[in-house]
């Protein structure tokens, strides 16, 4: 599968890597280092103690529910299951023996990013922000507050992106961390729905 990924791929995840890296200045490099934040073990830590925190109270249980189900299903496909079984190296490593690697190589250490160990597919951080924002977003959507559904998103797509601009994740990576991020979100919010509509329709 890695290899499949790597070599299918290759043309496009180099073509955006290298748009990416046109990009490059202090300040972009500055942000995408602090919005990245938001995808680290501690941050996952702090979604799951808040998502649980939410499932005490009646009021705001259907926040705290399917953000609950959307984290564990979103963690368990990405970090034990497709990360060790793809085991698809990060871009440093992976694009060593290939004619991109020498302005890959210039684009990395212009952004400053560290080494890091976990594998590359999919994007940990990318599905974890899918997993925390898309089932929320749904909830307000339908609350008639798609200002802050649109919020949340753009929010999660940045953080997203920012794995690319540090050149820490291949194009692919973020785009699969989406869909399973997407994925275990929709299913968090429909797989609750029902129950949180009876529930509030017998308080009227």
């Amino acid at each position: 599968m890695s290899a499949f990924l790597d070599t299918y791929f290759y043309n496009f995840d180099v073509t955006i890597l290298s748009l990416f890296g046109k990009l490059e200045h202090p300040i972009f490099t500055s942000i995408a280092e602090f919005v990245s934040k938001f995808g680290t073990y501690n941050a996952f830590y702090s979604y799951c103690a808040i998502a649980i925190f939410l499932c005490l109270f009646k009021k705001t249980r259907k926040f705290g529910v399917p953000m609950t189900i959307s984290i564990a299903i979103g963690s368990i496909l990405t970090n034990k299951i497709l990360k060790p079984c793809v085991g698809r190296l990060r871009p440093y490593e992976g694009l060593i023996d290939t004619e991109f690697f020498a302005n890959f190589k210039a684009m990395y250490e212009a952004v400053g990013s560290p080494i890091v160990a976990e594998k590359s597919w999919p994007s940990g951080h990318t599905t974890l922000l899918f997993d925390v924002t898309v089932p929320l977003a749904f909830i307000f959507w339908h609350e008639n507050k798609k200002y802050i559904s649109a919020i949340l998103l753009a929010f999660a797509t940045t953080v997203a992106l920012s794995r690319i601009y540090l050149m820490v994740h291949y194009p692919t990576d973020v785009l699969a961390g989406f869909i399973i991020g997407a994925f275990a979100g929709i299913i968090g919010y429909y797989s609750t729905k029902r129950k949180f509509e009876t529930t509030k329709n017998k308080l009227h």
